[in-house]
């Protein structure tokens, strides 16, 4: 009879998380999964600014040539992330940090997560997961990417400057149409 109490003892400690056995604790809080496209994290540069550039009209041009744009392209996603990864707040360590203080703890269903400034740059929701907020900084640097991607890209896809693929394009009134989304 003790060993069936002790059983039912030790098996109610490890669904509230109150011992763990060198088992993972049931209620220990999730961490976002930082492997994903749109979960940006504070990182060093991988280059300089001038061959982020080059590398970014590199993309484009062979995303162009393979008939993609943008998210469609893993190499678009992985530079991009690089890219906008220089400007994110510590995610990781903010986060860590944070939920090292309520880990063990029942009952979070919301959490807000701040950076240094009172910035939201994260919430977690007990029904909805991670989401990531964007600092001023990631949308900045968000833009810029699209914007030299985007013309790059424009560029090779259509052959603007190219004379022959313009005349080519060139209907029999000597109109151009082209059509971009």
């Amino acid at each position: 009879m003790n060993n069936i109490n002790l059983m039912k003892a030790s098996m109610i400690d490890i669904l509230l998380g109150t011992k763990s056995n060198d088992r993972p604790r049931m209620n220990v809080f999730p961490q976002p999964d930082f492997t994903k496209f749109d979960y940006c994290t504070k990182t060093a540069p991988a280059m300089s600014e001038e061959e982020f550039q080059e590398a970014i009209i590199e993309q484009a041009k062979k995303d162009a040539a393979a008939g993609i744009c943008g998210g469609q392209s893993a190499g678009y996603r992985s530079l991009m992330k690089s890219y906008v990864s220089v400007a994110s707040p510590d995610r990781k360590g903010i986060i860590a940090n944070a939920t090292n203080k309520f880990t063990g703890k029942c009952g979070v269903t919301f959490a807000e997560f701040k950076d240094a400034s009172k910035q939201v740059i994260a919430h977690y929701s007990q029904n909805n997961g991670w989401t990531m907020v964007m600092s001023k900084a990631e949308m900045a640097r968000t833009s810029n990417f699209s914007a030299i991607y985007i013309e790059a890209w424009r560029e090779a896809y259509y052959g603007k400057g190219d004379a022959a693929n313009d005349a080519e394009a060139a209907g029999p009134s000597g109109s151009t149409f082209s059509v971009s989304v």
